[in-house]
């Protein structure tokens, strides 16, 4: 999975995720509080231009931080860590 990171800056607490499983790439963009109008107009974009693409996902989502959001949101990272030691526990 591409991990594309956007610029982020220090003030930003809502983040776009755009998710691409066949292309297998995940893209971030980050806005500040103030603009979070324009982040829901991009959001709102992105999920039109998507629309008839079933391997693509986009969420908007209002988080403290970057960590916050990659823990938050594992599967948009293809991170399997918390179902594996979830599979892990059940079948001990």
């Amino acid at each position: 999975m591409k991990y594309l990171p956007t610029r982020t800056t220090r003030d930003a607490t809502v983040y776009l995720l755009y998710l691409d499983s066949a292309e297998e790439r995940i893209k971030v963009t980050a806005f500040p509080s103030a603009q979070q109008a324009k982040a829901s107009e991009v959001y709102l974009s992105t999920e039109k231009m998507i629309r008839d693409r079933p391997t693509a996902q986009a969420v908007l989502v209002s988080v403290g931080s970057l960590q916050s959001l990659r823990t938050a949101f594992p599967n948009y990272f293809a991170d399997t860590t918390a179902f594996l030691q979830a599979v892990d526990s059940a079948v001990r």
